[in-house]
Parts: structure tokens; sequence; C-alpha cells
């Protein structure tokens, strides 16, 4: 009897103890798949971080066009340095291009996609108020002088068809009076509760849109705004697509090569500085699709006719697997030297 109680115990604690072996192992088994999946999370995530980077790197190559090598080209060639300028890069501002990279060829299946867009093709809000005065730039000029307040407010008329007709002007004035300094960031404005509800905390695309028909009916808050262009002025060439769907422009389309041809059609007696009316039914017509009689006179009166491109922003995306990331820098080009002989350089840069 003694011995059959002792032969039981022992096969109940072989049981037990297989049991709990496998239990460990099916835990270790687990966490090691986990573990396995989590590190190539990670490693895509690294990947894809790096030709985000990257991705700012091929904008910079573009907007550094007209360098020290390149000017005396253009001086042998007899061209002026401001068409050359207009030719390389208008026909990028506003558009998606996108690099795809093989592993046969490249050692990784990745895709990259950018866009460039120019700063100074926005309303700057901090050189459109006076933060001092509390009130607008120019408010209350007579008549063929910029007011500021005024074209404030044509801006946000037109911008009722893409708010259910809410006019935000009132709420944005009053919120730039409130302030006591300039604007850090677009990104503020979200501040403003009208301005949340509207914009859903969207400041600007961040993929090349699927859907073009979805697309025409958005309009995106750092697309309209901008705190560091520096100028008053907005440059016709390189106008955000936000403004142009404000006031009723639509920007040529077509692929880049497409685009170029038309430029250098476009610009072949190009003279800088031309009156702003004669510029537009001369050369941005063709680009704009609309004769300067046809367009808002309040846009019109603050184009800067003389080609001034100085800070651009940058969106990009990098995927790797199923990680993407995102990013947006600000890029100012600047007069090389000695000290900084590169022509462009980056001022901020925000993970998105």
């Amino acid at each position: 009897m003694s011995n059959a109680r002792q032969h039981g115990y022992i096969l109940v604690l072989a049981v037990m103890i297989l049991a709990l072996c496998m239990a460990i192992v099916s835990r270790l088994l687990v966490r090691g798949t986990v573990q396995e999946a989590f590190a190539h999370t990670m490693i895509e995530r690294e990947q894809a971080k790096q030709l985000a980077l990257g991705g700012i790197q091929l904008a910079l190559s573009q907007l550094s066009i007209i360098s020290s090598s390149t000017q005396q080209q253009l001086e042998k060639e007899k061209k002026d340095p401001v068409v050359a300028q207009l030719e390389k890069i208008v026909p990028i501002i506003n558009r998606w291009q996108e690099v795809k990279l093989k592993k046969k060829s490249d050692s990784i299946d990745a895709t990259i996609g950018w866009c460039i867009i120019s700063e100074n093709g926005k309303f700057d809000i901090n050189q459109w108020f006076d933060f001092k005065d509390k009130k607008f730039k120019g408010e209350g000029a007579p008549a063929g002088q910029i007011d500021g307040k005024k074209i404030m407010q044509a801006v946000f008329a037109a911008l009722k068809k893409f708010t259910s007709d809410k006019d935000l002007f009132e709420p944005f004035e009053k919120f730039l009076k409130q302030r006591q300094y300039k604007l850090n960031d677009v990104s503020e404005l979200f501040e403003i509760p009208e301005f949340v509800r509207f914009f859903n905390h969207q400041l600007m695309p961040v993929f090349k849109p699927q859907d073009d028909q979805l697309e025409k009916k958005s309009v995106y808050l750092a697309d309209i705004f901008s705190v560091d262009s520096g100028k008053v002025t907005l440059q016709p060439w390189m106008l955000s697509v936000s403004i142009l769907k404000l006031f009723g422009l639509t920007l040529a389309g077509g692929d880049l090569e497409k685009r170029e041809k038309m430029l250098q059609e476009i610009l072949k007696d190009y003279k800088d500085g031309t009156q702003i009316q004669q510029l537009f039914d001369t050369y941005l017509q063709q680009l704009y699709g609309k004769e300067s009689k046809s367009v808002a006179q309040e846009l019109l009166s603050v184009l800067n006719p003389k080609f001034e491109a100085g800070v651009f922003s940058v969106l990009c995306y990098a995927t790797v697997g199923a990680v993407t990331q995102k990013l947006c820098a600000l890029i100012e080009k600047r007069t090389t030297s000695d000290e900084y002989p590169a022509p462009c350089a980056v001022k901020k840069l925000y993970w998105l």
C-alpha cells in the first residue's frame, strides 16, 4: 500500500514538472516571437528615419542650383541667373516627387517622397501684424495703398467656402491683439477654438494626395500662413496651393519634364521686375490660367514682381516595409562664403 502511494506521487510530480516546462517554453517562444517582430520594426523605423533625412538632402540639392561653380557657367552662356532659378525651381514647387529604392540595386526596398513649398508664397503673419501697436500693418491707409486689415479680411472672405461659410477673421484678429510678441510657429493659431474646429489640427498634407477630388476641397493652415518668410509681399511665381485655391487660380499640370519645357517657353523674353499686371498677362497667365483682370485685386496688390526666393519648407516621408517616417524642414537660402559654403541651410526640423 505504501509503495503504491509512492508511485502515484512520483507520477503526479512528473506531470506537474512537465506542465511547468511546457509553460516556460511557451512563454519564451511568445516573448521571442514578439521580440523578433519588435526588433524588425525598430530596424525599419531607423532605416525610414535616415531615408527621410536623405529626402531633405535631395530637396537641398534641387534648391542649391545657383552656386559659385554654376554662376561661372551661366556667365559663359550669357544667361540671366534669375531666369535659371525660375526654370529649375518653379516646376518643382508644390509638386510631390518620389524615388523608389530596390534591394537589388540600392540594398533596400523603400520609397522616399518630398514636396518643396515656398514660404514666400504665403502670408507671413509676423510681417502683416504689428504686435506693439496691436493692429495690422497699414491699417486705415488711404485708397491706393496696402491696408493690411482689408487684405486679411479678403483672405478670410475667400476662406469661407472652405469653412461652411463661417468668417474666422474676427477670432483671428482678437487672438493677435491679445499677444505680446510674434508667433513662433503657425501651429499656435490652434489656440483659437474656431480654427481647431475647421482645420482639425491639420497644418498641411504630409502624403502625396491619393484622391485629387478630395484634395481640391481642402486648404491647410500652414499652406496659407507663414511666420518665417520675412516678407510682406508674396512671390507670384511660387504661390502655395492653398492660396491658389482661395483666389480661384489653377496651377498648370503635367509631369516635371512638361513643366520645365513650359517654363523655358514662358521665360524666353523674361525681364525681372516687370509691373505686376504685365507680368501676369505676359508670363503668369499660362501658369495659372487667368489674366490679371480676372485675379482678385487684393492678391495682385501684395505680389512682388521682382523674383526673390529666400525661404522654403520641405515635406518629406520615407517608407520601409510597414513603417513610415514623416518630417518637415524649413530651409533658408543664403549667400555663400568661406564660413558658409553651402547655399542653403536647414533652420528648423519637425518630426510629424
